[in-house]
C-alpha cells in the first residue's frame, strides 16, 4: 500500500492529518493483470464477453440453470479427494435426490492436465445433444467447481 501522509498544524484546529491512497500499489499486480487480462477479453471477444454495469457477462453466465439439477457431466481424477468427497456428498444429500452422473476422467492437476480437461470438456461438448446435461461439474482436491452448460 502506498500513503503520502501530509500532517498540518492549525494554532485553533490543532494537527490535521491529510492522506491521499495510491491504489495502483493497493490493488498489487494480481489485481492488475486480472483487470488488463478482461479488459483484453471484453476488446477481442466481444461476441463472448461483455462489461455491463461493472458486471462480466458470458454466455455461460446468460444461460439458465435447470431448478432441478439431474444430469451431471462429472470430470475429476477417479483417485482424487475432490471426486470421492463429490461422490459421497451428491449421494448422501439430505434430501434423497437422485442423480445421473457420467464421469469424464481427467488429470485436474500437473503436467498436461490442462490438455486433459480440455478433452473431457470437448467429449462433453460432443455428448451433449444424446446426453443434455444440466451442468459440468470440476472436481479439483477437495474443491468443486460448477459451471453451467449452454450451447
Amino acid at each position: 500500500m502506498l500513503v503520502n501522509v501530509k500532517v498540518s498544524y492549525h494554532g485553533i484546529y490543532g494537527l490535521t492529518l491529510t492522506r491521499d491512497v495510491d491504489l495502483g500499489f493497493t490493488l498489487g499486480n494480481l489485481e492488475r493483470q486480472r483487470r488488463e487480462t478482461l479488459e483484453r477479453l471484453v476488446r477481442e471477444n466481444p461476441e463472448f464477453i461483455q462489461l455491463a454495469s461493472g458486471q462480466y457477462f458470458t454466455r455461460n453466465k446468460k444461460a439458465k440453470l435447470n431448478r432441478a439439477i439431474h444430469r451431471i457431466a462429472l470430470v475429476a481424477s477417479p483417485k482424487s479427494e475432490g471426486y470421492a468427497d463429490f461422490v459421497h456428498t451428491i449421494a448422501s444429500n439430505p434430501h434423497g435426490y437422485k442423480f445421473a452422473i457420467d464421469n469424464y476422467y481427467s488429470s485436474v492437476q500437473g503436467i498436461g492436465a490442462e490438455q486433459e480437461l480440455v478433452r473431457s470438456l470437448i467429449q462433453i461438448y460432443e455428448a451433449q445433444s444424446e446426453k443434455d446435461y444440466d451442468c459440468v461439474v470440476i472436481t479439483c482436491k477437495v474443491l468443486a467447481v460448477r459451471l453451467r452448460y449452454s450451447t
